[in-house]
């Protein structure tokens, strides 16, 4: 994509591409909030999350949906026969992704 910019003559400067999340819990007990910019301490903004197994299991589905991810895209480049039809909430659910990851990271 950058060298398309390039050639189209378009001027680019390097930037943060850094984010953060902040849910609201539907049933209210709370939420969650995190980032991916500063290392550590992006991903504990909120620093009650060090204390909740959910919220690492939610970091864990987070390497695990990159990984899921790849396979799947590797898997269909290489056999043009399999179905492309797939969205992504039937991917989410074939892998059993939990409502928390969806909540504060696919949303």
């Amino acid at each position: 994509m950058m060298e398309w910019l390039e050639g189209l003559g378009v001027e680019m400067e390097r930037s943060d591409m850094s984010f953060s999340v902040s849910t609201q819990s539907k049933g209210g007990g709370g939420g969650c909030e995190w980032g991916n910019g500063n290392g550590i301490s992006s991903l504990l903004a909120q620093k009650t999350n060090i204390l909740k197994p959910s919220f690492w299991r939610m970091v864990c589905e987070i390497l695990k949906f990159k990984n899921d991810a790849l396979t799947y895209l590797e898997d269909h480049e290489h056999n043009p026969d399999l179905d492309r039809k797939e969205t992504l909430g039937q991917f989410i659910q074939s892998h059993g992704y939990s409502l928390s990851f969806q909540e504060a990271y696919l949303v």
